[in-house]
């Protein structure tokens, strides 16, 4: 105990610590003021009727007030546009005690602010509202964040819905959550009937096994891209690539993978492999005929050039005589069809060269029929050909039916023409042969009473060793003669085409550019 001067005992200051505790509770009061001056939340302290008896700087800035003094006194029901949702928030605070909400606060410049609104009452002893306690949080900012958010995943469920890949996202017991119209349409399911499957009832080539050793692989990578194939609804199967990529969700990884249907480029990628085998055969075709022609021709010239010896023996007997003619003529088709199957080849390989200069279809004709009158006389064969009338081309150039050709491989392709009318023929039957000019082209076309070409055969005519099944007719025949002409007339710069109806006939026609005036 505290003594005076004179040692009498003093009574203490504060026998019950009064002075300490309100000391701590001004320091508590101290505290919570600052930190309701220093935050940054708006924050007020009302009246019942809503007036303002304390705001904190946070709020005077959001309201656009400028000052506490402009703020203190007003009304909060003045931040509310809507009176609907001002009486929603008073019968809250006064059924609940408290309220929390957003709504959009109107700022005293007229503006407006989106705002995290909180209130709670303060009641006095007797139970009676004393204050109402006001937090506003500006949520601007997580407004715009939210739209933005809003519209990239709008703008990516857009780019889902409309990109030509088929878009899938794939659960962790591979179940399908959720897919695009593409990839409905790429496996022909319905959305509905694709959520109710697996990878599995798709993938062709992996085992259930198999995707989930993948799925566990791209748990450390995070990505793959691989090429397999899918089964459709219909049980037909495609080639696709997929493209996956690991997501992280709540209740575990999400696989969201891309997937592109790229059967089409697989059949091309074929095609062009079958293409180049076929080349590569072609090549090896061409050059095998090229050799195996050059190996015949030296023993073809032994042949020809003994055979030639012993006819001008005057010793021969006539029917010796005539076994070496047989030969002669033997030997002269054989090289022939030599001939002709070297410049098959020098076609195929690009080698073919020609002397293109003009040339009169009118007299090329006239000698080729005359070619042939002995081969059609032999088969009973009646050739009709006459030149077109006077006035039916052009009558003021030098010669109406001059092509640009080379003469001597036109002559060769018409003599073919020719020798097929004759002797694929009926008995007694007819070949005709006619010339006619139009303004650009000459037409020279050989028309014949024979046994035609079947429909279903028609599409073959022009490939090469082809014979249509001539061959019981026992007539000799390569099957290079018409596609070797087609070659030759294309080379220049004409066309070959037909038209047949079996049992009827058939009129086979080349077409050339005519000659202009500057042609030599």
């Amino acid at each position: 105990m505290k003594t005076d001067s004179a040692g009498k005992p003093m009574p203490d200051a504060d026998p019950n610590g009064c002075l300490a505790d309100l000391a701590a509770l001004r320091h508590d009061l101290h505290l919570r003021t600052d930190a309701m001056e220093t935050s940054l939340t708006g924050m007020s302290i009302l009246k019942p009727d809503g007036t303002h008896v304390y705001v904190n700087p946070a709020l005077v800035e959001m309201s656009g007030a400028g000052s506490r003094e402009t703020l203190l006194g007003t009304n909060a029901a003045a931040f509310h546009e809507d009176p609907v949702e001002l009486e929603e928030i008073v019968q809250q605070l006064q059924v609940h005690g408290s309220y929390s909400g957003e709504f959009v606060a109107k700022r005293l410049d007229g503006t407006t602010v989106p705002v995290l609104f909180g209130a709670s009452v303060l009641r006095a002893p007797g139970g009676d509202v004393e204050y109402i306690m006001a937090t506003f949080v500006d949520v601007t900012r997580w407004k715009l964040a939210e739209s933005r958010a809003r519209e990239q995943a709008d703008r990516f469920n857009h780019l889902l819905t409309v990109t030509p890949q088929g878009y899938w996202l794939v659960g962790r017991d591979r179940e399908l959550i959720d897919v695009n119209r593409s990839a409905c349409e790429m496996l022909g399911y319905t959305r509905e009937e694709m959520l109710a499957l697996r990878v599995n009832d798709i993938e062709v080539l992996e085992t259930p096994e198999e995707t989930q050793q993948r799925i566990e692989r791209l748990t450390h990578h995070g990505y793959d891209r691989f090429e397999t194939r899918h089964r459709k609804r219909d049980g037909s199967v495609i080639d696709v690539i997929v493209s996956v990529t690991l997501l992280t969700a709540e209740d575990g990884p999400r696989l969201l993978a891309f997937i592109e249907d790229i059967s089409e480029q697989k059949r091309i990628e074929s095609l062009e492999r079958e293409r180049e085998i076929a080349v590569r055969a072609s090549h090896a075709k061409s050059a095998f005929l090229q050799n195996i022609t050059h190996e015949l021709r030296t023993p073809l010239n032994s042949i020809m050039g003994f055979a030639q010896l012993l006819q001008n023996d005057s010793v021969l007997s006539e029917g010796h005589a005539g076994f070496v003619q047989e030969i002669l003529r033997a030997g002269e088709q054989l090289s022939s069809l030599v001939d002709t199957i070297l410049d098959f080849t020098r076609i195929e390989s690009g080698a073919m060269e020609l002397a293109l200069v003009p040339v009169d279809c009118g007299e090329l004709v006239s000698e080729a029929v005359q070619s042939v009158e002995a081969k059609a006389s032999e088969h009973g064969i009646r050739i009709r050909y006459a030149l077109p009338a006077a006035g039916e081309a052009p009558a003021d150039e030098e010669s109406t039916f001059e092509v640009r050709a080379d003469p001597s491989r036109l002559r060769q392709v018409l003599l073919n023409l020719l020798s097929n009318s004759i002797v694929y023929n009926k008995p007694e039957g007819e070949v005709e042969v006619s010339v006619q000019a139009a303004d650009d082209t000459v037409r020279i076309t050989v028309s014949d009473t024979g046994v035609g070409i079947p429909v279903d055969r028609q599409g073959e005519i022009f490939l090469s060793f082809n014979r249509l099944g001539r061959e019981a007719l026992n007539i000799s025949g390569t099957g290079l003669g018409l596609v070797y002409g087609k070659r030759l007339v294309e080379l220049m710069g004409g066309t070959i085409a037909f038209e047949s109806t079996e049992g009827v006939g058939s009129s086979f026609w080349i077409e050339l550019p005519r000659a202009s005036t500057g042609d030599e």
